[in-house]
C-alpha cells in the first residue's frame, strides 16, 4: 500500500536541550520545530513553523511526545501521579498543533521496551539490555480521525497506553 511516510516529511516537535546544545542545531537543520516550556512563547515560534510548513506543499509528519521527558523512576514520581506507567501529557502545544495543522488523521504510537515480564525505562536500561536475547520491543499504533479529537482525547488516550503497558508486562 502507497504512503506518504518519508523521513524527509518528518518533523519533531522538542524542547530545546540545555545540555545538549549539538542536538538544538541538528533538530533546526532538520526543520523541527523547537520549544521551551513557556506555552505563550512557543505560540509565535509555532505559528511562524506551520507557515513554513504548510508553504512546502509537501505531505508532512509530525512528531510530538506530550509527555515532555523520558520516563523513569524518578519522572514518574514528579509527573505521572496520575498513571502507573506512563507520564502525565502536558496537553497545551498538542491542542495548538491540532488547530494550526490541516491533518486527516492523529496516530498514536505506544511503545515498549522489555525483557521478560519487567519494562525497562530510560536510555541506558534499554541499551544496556539490547543484546538480551529476552529482549523485546512491542509496538502498537491507533489512528483515529481528526474529527474525533478534542481537549479530552489525549487524557483518555494516555489512560488506554498504560492499561496497555500493565497488560503487556
Amino acid at each position: 500500500r502507497q504512503n506518504n511516510f518519508d523521513w524527509n516529511n518528518l518533523r519533531t516537535v522538542s524542547r530545546i536541550s540545555k545540555k545538549k546544545p549539538s542536538q538544538n542545531k541538528i533538530l533546526s537543520f532538520f526543520d523541527s520545530l523547537l520549544v521551551t516550556k513557556n506555552l505563550k512563547h512557543d505560540q509565535a515560534i509555532l505559528a511562524k513553523t506551520l507557515a513554513k510548513w504548510h508553504n512546502t506543499n509537501l505531505p508532512l509528519n509530525i512528531v510530538l511526545f506530550p509527555e515532555g521527558v523520558t520516563f523513569s523512576p524518578g519522572t514518574h514520581k514528579k509527573y505521572g501521579k496520575n498513571y502507573k506507567n506512563v507520564l502525565a501529557p502536558k496537553s497545551g502545544l498538542f491542542q495548538l498543533l491540532i488547530k494550526g495543522m490541516r491533518f486527516k488523521h492523529v496516530y498514536s504510537i505506544d511503545i515498549l521496551y522489555k525483557l521478560k515480564n519487567r519494562r525497562l525505562s530510560g536510555d541506558k536500561d534499554i541499551l544496556f539490555h539490547m543484546a538480551d536475547p529476552d529482549f523485546t520491543i512491542v509496538v502498537q499504533l491507533h489512528k483515529t480521525d481528526i474529527t474525533k479529537i478534542n481537549e479530552e482525547w489525549i487524557y483518555s488516550e494516555w489512560i488506554r497506553k498504560d492499561k496497555w503497558i500493565t497488560e503487556s508486562i
